[in-house]
This record gives structure tokens, sequence and C-alpha cells, in this order.
């Protein structure tokens, strides 16, 4: 009796701290320059999946999201068609982005949290550092980094004139309490 009992204790503590993702308002901004010199920007919305962060037990964090990047917008169409074809992020074969964290730590300016990024077949560590604000109705999570398109082959074949290797990734993750 005394384990079921201090199991369902555990689950519970679990389920009352793992945060929901306000979806609506969750999102990633990517932007990187086009021809040298314009910068082109762009929104993915779809988030989905676990986020529990509690910044008095870093250990006990823990980040595993997905999002659908069917949802990308650069505001011209014919861009976010040749974004989801097959030369940069083949969103038919590879529909979604993924993270899943692997530590946190704390800094002066906020956390870092690193971990697994997951962008068409390829998997490559990275470190995000975000910042937290709360308030009695949500967290907001806002974290910033960049990333080499070609480490996870989205435009490989693509000039560095016509866009930029670097691309720039502002994430607004928003948490319902």
């Amino acid at each position: 009796m005394r384990i079921i009992f201090s199991i369902t204790l555990i689950l519970l503590y679990f389920v009352s701290f793992t945060q929901e993702i306000d979806t609506k308002n969750s999102f990633v901004l990517f932007e990187a320059k086009h021809m040298l010199s314009q910068v082109i920007e762009g929104k993915i919305k779809g988030f989905q999946g676990e986020i529990f962060f509690n910044k008095n037990n870093l250990d006990s964090s823990n980040i595993n999201i997905t999002i659908d990047i069917s949802t990308i917008n650069t505001n011209f169409v014919r861009r976010d068609t040749t974004l989801l074809g097959k030369e940069y992020l083949n969103a038919e074969k590879y529909p979604l982005i993924t993270f899943k964290s692997t530590g946190f730590e704390k800094t002066n300016k906020g956390y870092i949290a690193t971990g697994d990024l997951t962008i068409k077949e390829t998997t490559e560590e990275v470190s995000i550092p975000f910042t937290v604000a709360s308030s009695k109705k949500q967290i907001i999570l806002k974290g910033n980094f960049a990333v080499s398109r070609f480490d996870f082959q989205v435009g490989e074949n693509v000039s560095i004139i016509t866009v930029s290797e670097k691309v720039n990734i502002n994430i607004m993750c928003i948490l319902k309490i």
C-alpha cells in the first residue's frame, strides 16, 4: 500500500509541474541574409511537446518539443514553398524539427539549455541562451541562437551569396500555468 501511495505522489508531482505549451502564441522566428544584404525573416508556429522548467532545480528541468515546419510563413508563398521543398527542409520527408534538452545551466543573464536539435536527418548539439519571465497565468521563455544551415543539409547546394550560411533563430515559448 505504501508503494502505491508513493508512486501516486511522484506521478502527481510530475503531472502538476509540467507546463503546457501555449501553441497559439509560441513561435520560432528565423532570419538569414539574401543576396548578401537583404534580410529574409520567417515564422514557424507548430509547437508540440513537453516542457518542465524549474529554476530552483535545473537537474529536474526538461524540454522535449517538436515544431511542424509546414507552418512556416515568410509572407511570400513562393519562398515558403521553396523552403519546404527538397532542396531546403524537405517537409514531405522530414515534417518536424525536434529539440531534446540534455542539460541546463544558470548564467548572469538567464539560463542556457543544451540539447539535441534535429533538422531533417541530422542531429547536432546546440546551446540556447534564454530568459524566463512569469506571471500568475504564464511563463515566457525567450531564447536566441544561430546555426549553420550546412550543418543540417539545408540548401547545401545554394551559394552563400544567395542565402547566408548562418541562420539566426529566436524562440518565444509561452507556457500556461
